[in-house]
């Protein structure tokens, strides 16, 4: 960012004025525009986003094994994977320790939905998320049957 462009666009209002006030103002003057005009890009990107979680849309990063987005950001159903976290419900509501889920899984080369294999914290998040059984969540509200069960 050029700041000297500030002192241009106000030469004849500092005349007489110390320098160095000027130079301390233009530096505040462009800052403060810089900080406006990121907090009016990142509300707006919010707004975005809340708009989405109304409709219990998809608001971006990653999703949880066992579902996808469509092209107009509906969260639906991943036929390829869901039967995997079917398979871990079963699973564990058979008695199957944690640590027998997981070997398992890395045996048939099953990954997490960020690709890597499984360990104790993913499986357990895993059992923990209430996606899969239809509530969709932003920003500590939940929408109970917002999402498609998978269990």
């Amino acid at each position: 960012r050029n700041r000297a462009l500030n002192l241009v666009l106000f030469p004849i209002a500092f005349q007489g004025v110390d320098k160095t006030n000027v130079v301390i103002y233009a530096r505040y003057f462009s800052d403060r525009q810089t900080e406006q005009s990121i907090i009016a890009s990142n509300s707006h990107r919010k707004y975005g986003m809340d708009i989405n979680a109304e409709k219990c849309l998809s608001t971006g990063g990653n999703l949880a094994l066992g579902f996808r987005v469509d092209c107009e950001k509906h969260i639906q159903i991943d036929p390829d994977t869901a039967p995997v976290v079917q398979k871990i419900f079963e699973m564990y509501a058979s008695g199957q320790s944690m640590a027998g889920i997981i070997r398992y899984l890395n045996a048939n080369h099953i990954k997490t939905s960020y690709g890597n294999e499984f360990n104790k914290n993913s499986l357990n998040r895993i059992l923990r998320n209430k996606r899969y059984i239809g509530v969709y969540t932003y920003r500590g509200i939940e929408t109970p049957d917002g999402l498609p069960r998978i269990i």
